[in-house]
């Protein structure tokens, strides 16, 4: 097994090329794949996760030239995926691979502990360290094999601590948002924190009103800059609310407006692959985040009070 994280294009095209597998390698607008096609932001972003599409649909397809190259970090639905492809993980796993992917691409709302093999999918998190070099991919990948093929019944301690300690996070999560958050114009929430997975508690859900609708969130739109990776994500609760606060497209249509190499799908995005930005620099991405939300909210309010 050959594993590469790359953030530079060039080298990601150089790598396929050569014979490597992409996973997750978009950048802004572009998505780099080769026939397997395991990509789902972008021009991909209808396409159902990798995780899904590769243990259900090509489980060992490159089991005999197990080479991959993944963009960004290596998260659970990238992982999962070169388990699958390379052929590390028994049959069985469906409901597992579902839950990952809804975890990746829709996962706000849901207690994950609740899912099918939810639990399992939480354990993962909780050992696999680092995940933006060769070798935090290789753990991860590893990991989903050794964690599939450990006997259930010596496993189960191990599920049970990775629910507690989740419940413990989210509670840490809550304390993030009130000591590093900032509520700004338009419903847009910015905050900075090392942790990158609390936008599930960050939106803070209203529940007198519609999930699908930008009075059923405090924060319709959450600007999270990470410090200590210099990433920013933009995130959205779900597609309804990205297209009633931003129109048709949702974050797309912000993308373009924050230069080059912004990207992602329409209620979740982030800044190129390659840059870091600092605490000064998130901040002016928030300030015009809110410009654009306040402008369309205007909009929206001229014309809902026209008459013809």
């Amino acid at each position: 097994m050959q594993c590469r994280m790359a953030n530079d294009p060039d080298l990601v095209r150089q790598l396929v090329a050569d014979g490597y597998c992409p996973v997750e390698c978009s950048f802004g607008a572009e998505s780099i794949v080769d026939d397997l096609v395991m990509d789902h932001h972008g021009c991909y972003g209808q396409l159902e996760s990798v995780a899904l599409r590769a243990y259900r649909d090509h489980a060992g397809a490159r089991s005999d030239d197990p080479r991959f190259v993944v963009a960004g970090h290596a998260d659970a639905d990238a992982t999962f995926a070169v388990a699958a492809l390379m052929g590390l993980l028994p049959q069985g796993l469906l409901p597992l691979a579902q839950t990952v992917a809804r975890m990746d691409s829709d996962p706000i709302g849901v207690d994950p502990a609740t899912l099918p093999m939810g639990s399992l999918w939480l354990l993962w998190h909780l050992l696999r360290g680092p995940a933006r070099d060769d070798m935090g991919l290789a753990t991860g990948v590893g990991l989903w094999r050794s964690l599939t093929s450990i006997d259930p019944v010596l496993l189960q301690p191990l599920l049970d601590a990775a629910v507690e300690v989740a419940q413990q996070r989210q509670q840490r999560q809550l304390d993030d948002l009130a000591r590093n958050g900032q509520s700004l114009a338009a419903g847009v929430g910015f905050i900075s924190t090392a942790d990158s997975s609390g936008f599930n508690v960050w939106y803070q859900r209203q529940p007198d009103h519609s999930a699908d609708s930008l009075a059923g969130w405090r924060h319709p739109l959450v600007v999270h800059h990470h410090p200590h990776h210099g990433t920013v994500t933009l995130g959205c609760p779900n597609a309804a609310v990205a297209r009633e606060l931003l129109g048709p497209g949702g974050l797309h249509n912000l993308f373009p407006l924050l230069g080059p190499g912004w990207g992602g799908r329409d209620c979740v995005g982030g800044s190129p692959r390659q840059d870091r930005l600092s605490a000064a620099e998130a901040r002016e991405v928030a300030e015009k985040v809110v410009a654009v939300a306040v402008l369309r909210q205007a909009l929206q309010d001229g014309e809902s009070k026209t008459t013809f």
